[in-house]
């Protein structure tokens, strides 16, 4: 008689398992007491430092032949001439929490999206296995070291809702992400640029030497990311006419994109300046232009 541990799944961690005890003839034995009661186990470098508490086992304790199984380690139940035949894990004894996340949200129309799904323990050791679904995609995959990915390029535009579902394993029980919302946008878009210079968009007028400040935004369609990308300031009659271009940051305060370049040495006359927005590289949005803005450059005073 001997045991045998295929079924069982003991790692390192916490939990709980079941014994059946057999006899030489495959007999359950003995009926009569419990032989699926639950056992703790607590296996930390299994099998030397696993134990059993007297309160674990059946309320009358499980005696076999001439052996009660109280209290012994799970090293001498493995080596005692009494040891059970069979150990079958409770499925499900180890909490575990679901994460879902992806690399590209929002996203575009057509665009790839990669779910990454994490499967943990609440608490102690172990890695989950088995498979994890997104639900509402019908999707599936194989964890592997606790993880999975699921890449999809088919999301319906707009809004959507999102969960990953894991099945559990012998060891730990199922349990679900919280609902996670991608954004997929509907397709390229113009968007509106507004340039400012020294704070109005009306005519300015400064002196030879004066710092002029130009402010451009470019505003985010609604569901869509910042507009990244660049602005350039030039004149409305000739492009090739150019006072300065710097990247666009996110604006703290919208999800705007927002680009400041400073002059100071615009030449006397008088000018027509229009901010060019050049697109972010065909991601979300094209290139666009803003309102007109005068400026006014007097020329300093000569000294006498």
């Amino acid at each position: 008689m001997g045991a045998n541990l295929n079924n069982a799944a003991i790692t390192n961690g916490n939990g709980q398992i079941q014994v059946r005890y057999y006899d030489e003839y495959g007999n359950l034995y003995p009926p009569e007491s419990c032989p699926m009661e639950p056992i703790s186990w607590r296996a930390m470098s299994f099998p030397s430092e696993a134990s059993f508490s007297d309160a674990t086992l059946c309320p009358n304790g499980i005696t076999y032949g001439s052996n009660t199984l109280r209290g012994r380690s799970l090293a001498e139940m493995m080596t005692s001439a009494r040891a059970p035949t069979q150990w079958t894990p409770i499925a499900g004894t180890l909490s575990t929490t679901t994460t879902l996340s992806s690399n590209n949200n929002p996203s575009g129309n057509g665009q790839l999206v990669t779910f990454q799904v994490q499967v943990k323990p609440v608490s102690g050791s172990g890695v989950p296995t088995g498979t994890v679904s997104l639900l509402v995609l019908l999707g599936s995959a194989s964890l592997v070291s606790g993880a999975a990915d699921f890449t999809i390029s088919n999301l319906a535009e707009g809004t959507n809702s999102i969960q990953a579902a894991y099945q559990g394993d012998d060891s730990f029980t199922t349990s679900q992400s919280a609902p996670y919302t991608q954004t997929v946008c509907g397709g390229y878009v113009t968007p509106k640029v507004d340039l400012t210079v020294n704070g109005s968009s009306a005519g300015v007028t400064v002196s030879v030497g004066d710092t002029v400040t130009f402010v451009g935004r470019i505003h985010a369609a609604a569901d869509y990311p910042w507009p990244s990308g660049s602005i350039t300031i030039s004149s409305n009659t000739n492009a090739a006419n150019i006072y300065g271009t710097a990247d666009n940051s996110k604006d703290p305060n919208s999800n705007d994109g927002l680009a400041t370049i400073t002059n100071s040495g615009m030449a006397a006359g008088s000018y027509t300046l229009v901010a060019t927005y050049g697109g972010d590289g065909g991601k979300y949005y094209s290139g666009a232009q803003s309102n007109t803005v005068s400026l006014e450059v007097k020329p300093t005073a000569s000294r006498k």
